[in-house]
């Protein structure tokens, strides 16, 4: 039985009658005369307004409307502090440089940068700062739009920062001690003044929200984070290469593996020179690696080109042995 309003013929009220029988409903209890149609409808109204916000009340979750829970695209890599990404295996460093993979550390005088009990940690003393910055790849798509900057920070809970990106113009935000920058370029700053801080995740989307409508953080996968990262930096690789000489020049040819297509032609360090092992006409050789250049991005490796201590003749192959080298496309 559907619940509705009925008049009661002796008393002259309205109950409101359903499943469980008639009740006296104290709202419309006082109408009880035709005169007092109107004020019946507005009572009825009122209570229709009422069901409809519990009705829009059930379809959220937390209070909060389904689209809070629609997770925008984070801008920033390795963002998740309690298990971030750290090829270069560095756990505190104190001078201008990369720790955790894509994040750059800066300070002005004595200050470090950590990972220790679930975060990133920015120690700094009295009367320096010390931040850690990254430049998002797709600063360029970025660049003239609104974004919002968000980072949690032990004792400080979320802070945003809203601004239009690379708009050539600074702005931070923060209470002296901990803030949030962008200066202007494609960077994007999470800045301690004489304080130590800790970190435990930062975002960059695309729109304008505060820390009261921002999107739960959601972090990737670390095998996710990972490959993201390898577009700018792979740290040892090289072992066991095949490549060739070419001509009569010094020079060996070789294609390293990269397990993704990198950012950009990167900069190459040669951790260890070892040898190559050549076999021509049945004959080993082996020559020594001098230096290293990188010759060419492919979808697969990247090209570089080894300078060798003799050459074993045009197009005669070898194997880089325990050649180490490292990739760095860093922005």
């Amino acid at each position: 039985m559907a619940t509705t309003y009925v008049r009661n013929s002796t008393t002259g009220e309205f109950e409101l009658v359903g499943p469980g029988g008639a009740t006296t409903d104290t709202t419309l209890s006082q109408v009880g005369k035709p005169a007092d149609a109107a004020a019946v409808g507005n009572a009825i109204v009122t209570k229709i307004a009422a069901a409809t916000a519990l009705v829009d009340n059930s379809k959220k979750l937390d209070g909060k409307d389904a689209v809070y829970y629609i997770q925008p695209r984070n801008y920033l890599d390795n963002s998740n502090f309690a298990n971030p990404v750290n090829q270069r295996g560095t756990t505190t460093i104190s001078s201008r440089g990369y720790g955790i993979d894509r994040w750059m550390f800066t300070t002005d005088g004595t200050a470090n940068m950590n990972t220790k009990n679930g975060a990133v940690n920015i120690n700094v003393a009295s009367g320096n700062y010390g931040d850690i910055s990254q430049a998002p790849g797709e600063h360029a798509y970025l660049a003239g739009k609104n974004v919002t900057f968000a980072a949690n920070i032990v004792g400080y809970g979320i802070m945003t920062l809203n601004f239009t990106f690379n708009a050539g113009a600074s702005i931070s935000s923060g209470d002296g001690k901990v803030s949030l920058m962008h200066a202007g370029s494609s960077r994007v700053y999470i800045r301690a003044h004489g304080a130590n801080i800790s970190i435990k995740w930062a975002a960059l989307y695309e729109g304008t929200y505060t820390a009261d409508n921002l999107p739960p953080y959601v972090s990737k996968s670390y095998s996710a984070e990972l490959m993201e990262c390898q577009r700018y930096f792979i740290n040892n690789v090289g072992q066991r290469t095949l490549g060739a000489f070419q001509g009569a020049d010094k020079i060996f040819l070789a294609l390293v593996p990269t397990p993704v297509v990198m950012y950009t032609t990167p900069a190459v360090t040669l951790n260890t020179a070892d040898n190559i092992v050549c076999n021509i006409n049945g004959t080993s050789s082996v020559i020594g690696v001098s230096g290293v250049n990188v010759a060419s991005v492919h979808n697969n490796g990247v090209m570089v080109s080894l300078t060798t201590t003799s050459n074993p003749g045009n197009y005669a192959t070898g194997m880089l042995f325990s050649t180490s080298m490292t990739f760095s496309a860093e922005i």
